[in-house]
Parts: C-alpha cells; sequence; structure tokens
C-alpha cells in the first residue's frame, strides 16, 4: 500500500492531517476484520487521503484478518510503535503503574509530545507517518491469567504471545474464534486505553483535531479480563470493583474527567441518544427516581451532539418512558413526575426540547435527509429513556450506517465507533459487513470540525 497523499486546500497549501487512532476490538472478534475492509476497500489514499492513522491492538489477529481477506499488509510496525507498544505492556501490568495507569500514560505522551519513546530515547521520529502505523500489544497470560482456548495453534497453553501467527506466516487452515476470554479482554482493553491515552496526549499538545475509532469489544471478555488481574492495582486500572468498566463510554468518561460525557447515535436517518444506557429493563425506573437528572443531561447531551454536526439549534423529542407516555398518569405517573419536569429545566436553559411525548409515534417525526429533518416540524434527535427504546428504530432504519459516538470529550477530541458488537458467531469467517466502520471512520475525521 503506498503512503497517504496529503491534499491541499483552497489557497493551495496542504492541508493538516486528520490523525485517527483506532483500537483494533477484541481479537476474538471481528474487530481486526471490520478495521482491514474498511481501511483498505473505503478509503486509503482516496477520500480518507488526508489523514494519518495510527491502529492499536493485536498485530496476529490484524494479519490474519487480511489475510482472510486477500488483502497484503499495508500497515507498518515503526521503532517508535513497537516501542510504545512494549513500554505501555510491559507498565500496565505494574503496581506502579497505579490505579490511573500514570506510568503507560506518561509513555504515550512521550511518544506524541516529542516524537520519540521515553525519556532519553535517541530516536526523534513521530509515531504519526504518512502512511498506516501500528502499535503492536503483546501480552504474556502468565503471572495469573492463564489461557482459554482461543484460536487453533494459539490455544496451546498460554495465548498472550502468539508467536505461531506473525505477519508473512501461513494461516493454520483450522483456526477458529471460540469466544470472549480474559486474554481478549485485557488485549482489547489495553488496545482501547492507549488510544485514549494517544489522543490525551494530542490534545495536551495542541495537536488539534484527533479521532478515536473504536472496533467492538466484548463487556464479558473485560469483566474476565479484570477478575484475572494480576494485582489489585491492574484490576483498578481497569475500573471499579466489583465490575470494572462496563464498556467504551465509561472508560472514556473517566480517563477524560468527562462525567457529562456519554453516548449518542448518529445515521443517515435518525440521531438518537439515551437517558438511561445499560440499564436491565426492569431497573430504568428505579434509576430515572433516582437520578432524574439524567434525562437532563441526555437532553443537554444532544443539544452539544447536534451542534458537532452542523446543527446550531436543533429541536428534540424526548420520549416517554411508559406507553403512550404515561397517558396523563392512566399508565404510569413517572413521564409526568419524572421526565416532564426535566423536558421543562432544558426549556428553561434555552433548549428547544419537547416532551414527553410517546414514543411509538415519535421516531417517524424525526426523520432526517442529509443531516435534516424531513418535516419542518419535526425533530433533529431523540432522547430515549433506555436501551432498546432507542436503539431498536435506530438500528432498524439505519442499519450499518449507524454510529456511535462519544458527545462531551474535551475540545477536538472525537470517539465514534461501528454501532454493533463483536459478532463471535461470524468472526475469522471473512464474511462480516465492515459498513458501519467505514461510517465510523469518515464521521470521526469530519465531525466537530
Amino acid at each position: 500500500m503506498p503512503a497517504q497523499k496529503h491534499q491541499a486546500n483552497a489557497t493551495g497549501d496542504e492541508a493538516p492531517p486528520r490523525r485517527v487512532v483506532v483500537s483494533l476490538g477484541d481479537p476474538a472478534g471481528i474487530g481486526p476484520e471490520i478495521v482491514v475492509k474498511a481501511l483498505v476497500t473505503q478509503g486509503l489514499g482516496t477520500k480518507w487521503g488526508n489523514a494519518q492513522f495510527v491502529l492499536v491492538g493485536d498485530e496476529p489477529s490484524l494479519a490474519l484478518a487480511a489475510a482472510r481477506a486477500g488483502i497484503a499488509p499495508f500497515w507498518r510496525v515503526t521503532d517508535q510503535s513497537l516501542e510504545l507498544g512494549r513500554a505501555w505492556m510491559g507498565m500496565s501490568g505494574t503496581a506502579g503503574a497505579g490505579a490511573a495507569g500514570e506510568g503507560p500514560w506518561d509513555a504515550a505522551r512521550a511518544a506524541v509530545a516529542t516524537g520519540s519513546i521515553g525519556a532519553g530515547s535517541s530516536k526523534s521520529r513521530s509515531l504519526w507517518q504518512r502512511d498506516v502505523v501500528l502499535v503492536p500489544l503483546e501480552w504474556d497470560m502468565g503471572g495469573g491469567m492463564e489461557g482459554e482456548a482461543v484460536m487453533g495453534e494459539r490455544a496451546a497453553g498460554k495465548v498472550g504471545n502468539a508467536t505461531q501467527c506473525t505477519l508473512g506466516s501461513p494461516v493454520p487452515p483450522d483456526l477458529r474464534i471460540a469466544g470472549p476470554t480474559a486474554w481478549s479482554g485485557r488485549v482489547s482493553f489495553e488496545a482501547v486505553d492507549l488510544a485514549v491515552a494517544v489522543a490525551k496526549a494530542e490534545h495536551e499538545a495542541g495537536c488539534g483535531h484527533c479521532a478515536i475509532v473504536t472496533a467492538p469489544i466484548s463487556k464479558t471478555a473485560w469483566r474476565m479480563a479484570r477478575d484475572a488481574a494480576e494485582s489489585q492495582a491492574v484490576g483498578l486500572r481497569m475500573g471499579p470493583e466489583p465490575y470494572g468498566f462496563p464498556g467504551h463510554t465509561e472508560l472514556l468518561a473517566q480517563r477524560f474527567n468527562a462525567p457529562e460525557s456519554g453516548m449518542m447515535f448518529f445515521g443517515p436517518s435518525l440521531r438518537v441518544a439515551l437517558a438511561t444506557v445499560h440499564v436491565p429493563l426492569g431497573s430504568v425506573v428505579g434509576v430515572l427516581r433516582h437520578d432524574p437528572e439524567c434525562v437532563l443531561r441526555a437532553i443537554r447531551l444532544t443539544q452539544k451532539g447536534c451542534a458537532m454536526a452542523g446543527v446550531e439549534r436543533p429541536r428534540i423529542a424526548v420520549c416517554g418512558v411508559n406507553p403512550h407516555a404515561g397517558e396523563g398518569g392512566l399508565l404510569g405517573d413517572e413521564d409526568d413526575h419524572l421526565v416532564g419536569p426535566q423536558v421543562l429545566l432544558a426549556r428553561h436553559e434555552g433548549i428547544d426540547a419537547h416532551g414527553p411525548l410517546p414514543a411509538d409515534t415519535l421516531f417517524a417525526r424525526a426523520l432526517l435527509k442529509d443531516g435534516k429533518r424531513v418535516k419542518d416540524e419535526g425533530f433533529d434527535a431523540v432522547v430515549a429513556m433506555y436501551h432498546d427504546q432507542g436503539l431498536i428504530p435506530c438500528k432498524l432504519v439505519d442499519g450499518y450506517r449507524a454510529v456511535n459516538v462519544t458527545v462531551g470529550l474535551p475540545g477536538g477530541i472525537v470517539r465514534t465507533s461501528p454501532a454493533h458488537g463483536t459478532a463471535y458467531d461470524i468472526a475469522g469467517k471473512n464474511i462480516a459487513n465492515a459498513e458501519s466502520m467505514v461510517e465510523a471512520v469518515g464521521l470521526g475525521m469530519s465531525i466537530g470540525m
């Protein structure tokens, strides 16, 4: 793959490159496959030409995914990226890294801010290059993290340092993916955490726009990895007791000290935010009673998300939590007593919020075309009260074009992700659809700029 060419701006000067750091997701899922397909088949050197990519994750999984797809390796492991990966994984497993992982984060800051890896390094080239750079993460499963059967020959003994499946080596014909493991959870967690550290270092160095694009992870694998952590300090770095970070959103909020950040889904036809996220359905009303301001926070978040998409004064619809938004109390009083007052508070803040409205007819009034409301009296975005209320219509109408965006991170940092999971059932079969990853990369490079 030839080096990417940077595009010129309207004055003829070379436009500053857009920087994208991509975590490869769970190596036992479809993450490596959709990253390979998205970057090669959808834009390197064309519509994404003015971009610099740094990939972070398990190199053997990436190489295997490329081989299955008939794609020649297009990434490079530089001295800088190799040293950064080793420094990160070496320090991430030590008690000295602390609960916040300051040791590894310092390595990432050095890589970006000084163009070298670590204090006293004689290397001076930047982590960012004109072609695609991979930061490989190799994790020895020793010290308490016994490997489970993950893939073919890698399942023998401890699977962290996969030496059989390196670049240029033949792909084992019987290689199969098993599902979530402590190893895959640990590698995918470290990939996301390092990607976040790189973006944070970019922000602190004043380098401008940097997008984080995260391939799918398994919450189960993350929990397994935390349970198997080799020390209490490492476990704490993977999130609070007892289960750790539930996913990307919570990790990003902690690492960027952005408690008001949250997820919002963007598609060609709908924009949707959630008042409650990964909450069991039976607990939704309890959460609303305990913290009714979660509705107001979601409305504020939606306002910010629409502004990132270029909609300065959006009309925001707020779903009721009950059928028919409670029907005046006949079907529950939560909408009148919990949701409605938060909508009024949002309006007092100058936000054009409406609701609570019956969810069964609301989404048809919030459809978009070319980023604008289909109907003048319609809505630019919807705030749903719980996960499936918002995501079923979003994924039904937008499908693979839906993108998960973390809104509310510090200026210049954008995080996007495909709006689907690890798909263990089809991993390793070279049939995964990369369209949502394509949309995630494209949106990450354009939104908020």
